[in-house]
């Protein structure tokens, strides 16, 4: 297929990541849309609820919960025994020196001309009903009693049910974001999407609900002319050119662990973690309010605020030991109509214990997450495209592991093994080899947008799926078993569970981390010395890369799509409009590159 009649579309959280696959680089859209609210009274209402507690918070900042205390002591003395080990000498008075400078610093005004950065606020028209990607981001406060409100579609890697009603709203969001984004980066007008070919990504670990509805409006409500579904890892292998890796891919609010051999994902090896760098930038901006931040408005539910807070943890926060010492930082707050302003700020430990939490995510208050998340939708269903194989849409709160019948994505494993100089795997029968295995159809816990994320409590419609669907094992461990480790461990959990000796070897040597965790300083070698440190059995040679041919490793995942499009297996494997509305799922299980 030729690449300029394919797009690759990755959907974020917080991003959306679309272009030609003959492109060198998508184009990055902010993955939200902003409506124009014409009765705000019960938002605003909310929005006052949540600004009293922020306020709370900020007012008693000194006073934080005993297992945070406790979390940042553990940090702060594994620092220390680094330090040592590495022969480097703590900053005598360090924390005094930081508070009595931000204490006393004061903010610069910047006008307007002398700011090279300053902002382009979007112009409001009265006429429009909807802002999308950066015009919605960059709409200016409004006390009026019609003013904009944000929605994130997807959250945590699943629709948003905390902020919708339905469905159906999530899905008609997502079309007129995609339609006009499409549009406006792409030049690609709706009524010639027909000519146009789509790879869309899905997260490793998929709600099976979630993979339909996106492929039934791509074809019917877009009318794309067809469709062919990857999973992120198996992406990022093929961006990478790696065929054997183990893929950690550290998102905005979700981090994925997955094991990919020969272009294929082990559906065994997939953990998903409850947390990202959302949560490392709510503990940053956490941590500073302890070193008297001087800029003491900052209020995270605020757009310009959050994306300061982002770009302050971009900027200063480092795994590197060797830039732990006092830091002199300036940052600019640009806020619609007022000047800029510029503060300077001094931070030590801060920026290396916020990423810290990467490797102590007890830090996070899992279950103030839960207590906050409202389950919907628990009894959706759609036409005729499941057969059977949804009853419901409630996520389940469980991982099941089950052995599914064999498909042809088996024989599509083979072909694209021939991408890939490396040896054969063993034998499915062989001695030690492992089955595959699959998690069930709603693995992943249902989103809220930041900062509240929960896991549903919801059952299902009835006790099995479908026919050919082994039913739910009362023993099922709970999603909360695995989403709370630590990331380390999460790799060791992923290859221990789907390696054998031989293989774990490969994947301990080929340890690949992505996303936007994959920017930050001395990751790597962060996770090399702590997974070294645990002696594990096959990890002899223990590698861990953050960067592959030198490619931003937020884009990698969309890189890797666009190099499967030049496959000739993809030939076999497109879903088109009539195949979906008269086989459905079946296109799935016998197209699909991974066991539905």
């Amino acid at each position: 297929v030729e690449g300029s009649k394919v797009l690759v579309i990755h959907p974020g959280s917080r991003y959306l990541r679309i272009g030609r696959a003959s492109e060198a680089f998508p184009s990055v859209v902010p993955h939200l849309i902003a409506r124009r609210m014409r009765n705000k009274k019960e938002d605003e209402a909310r929005q006052d609820e949540s600004k009293k507690e922020i306020k709370v918070e900020r007012e008693t900042e000194d006073i934080y919960p005993e297992y945070f205390k406790h979390a940042v002591g553990e940090i702060k003395k594994e620092l220390k025994e680094r330090m040592k080990a590495s022969k480097r000498r703590p900053v005598a008075n360090a924390q005094s020196q930081v508070h009595s400078f931000n204490k006393s610093a004061h903010p610069e005004t910047i006008a307007d001309h002398n700011d090279p950065y300053r902002i382009d606020w979007t112009v409001v028209d009265d006429d429009a009903e909807y802002y999308v990607g950066e015009k919605a981001l960059r709409l200016p406060d409004s006390d009026s009693a019609d003013s904009f409100k944000l929605f994130f579609p997807i959250q945590h890697g699943e629709f948003n049910t905390s902020d919708y009603d339905s469905i159906k709203a999530i899905i008609g969001d997502l079309e007129t974001i995609w339609t006009e984004s499409i549009r406006e980066k792409l030049g690609i007008s709706r009524k010639n999407f027909r000519n146009y070919s789509v790879i869309l990504v899905i997260p490793d670990v998929y709600n099976r609900l979630y993979v339909l509805e996106m492929i039934t409006m791509l074809l019917r409500y877009m009318e794309f002319r067809r469709v062919f579904i990857a999973q992120e890892s198996v992406c990022v292998s093929f961006g990478a050119g790696m065929s054997v890796a183990c893929i950690v891919d550290i998102g905005a609010q979700t981090s994925t662990v997955t094991c990919v051999e020969d272009g294929m994902c082990i559906p065994d090896s997939r953990v998903y973690l409850h947390y990202g760098g959302d949560d490392i930038t709510y503990f940053f901006i956490k941590l500073l309010r302890r070193s008297k931040f001087p800029y003491s408005e900052m209020d995270l539910t605020r757009v310009y605020d959050w994306l300061l807070a982002e770009e302050m943890k971009e900027k200063f926060c480092t795994l590197d030991e060797a830039n732990l010492t006092i830091q002199l930082n300036e940052f600019y707050v640009r806020a619609p109509n007022k000047p800029t302003l510029k503060y300077q700020i001094k931070t030590y430990d801060d920026a290396i214990i916020a990423p810290m939490l990467l490797f102590y995510p007890h830090i996070i208050n899992f279950n103030k997450k839960r207590a906050e998340f409202p389950q919907k939708f628990t009894s959706y269903t759609i036409d005729d495209i499941t057969e059977g194989a949804i009853t419901n849409n409630g996520v389940q709160p469980g991982l099941v592991m089950q052995k599914p019948k064999l498909s042809v994505a088996t024989q599509a494993a083979t072909q694209i093994r021939t991408s890939f100089p490396s040896p054969s795997p063993q034998p499915r029968d062989s001695p030690g080899s492992t089955t595959p295995l699959r998690i069930d159809n709603n693995t992943v816990p249902a989103p809220s947008p930041i900062p509240a994320s929960v896991l549903p409590t919801t059952q299902p419609a009835s006790p099995s799926i479908s026919s050919n669907t082994v039913a739910r094992t009362q023993n099922a461990p709970l999603v909360d078993s695995l989403s709370t480790l630590p990331l380390d461990d999460a790799i060791i959990q992923s290859i221990n569970t789907a390696a054998t000796e031989e293989r774990a070897k490969k994947f301990y040597s080929s340890i690949l981390v992505v996303g936007g965790g994959g920017l930050i300083p001395g990751v790597n070698k962060m996770l090399e010395e702590r997974l070294s440190s645990r002696q594990i059995q096959n990890a002899d040679k223990l590698e861990v890369l953050t960067s592959s041919r030198d490619l931003d490793p937020r884009l990698l995942v969309w890189k890797g799509g666009s190099v499967m499009s030049k496959l000739e297996i993809l030939n076999e494997s497109w879903i088109n409009s009539r195949e979906w509305e008269e086989l459905g799922v079946r296109c799935l299980r016998e197209k699909a590159f991974f066991i539905w």
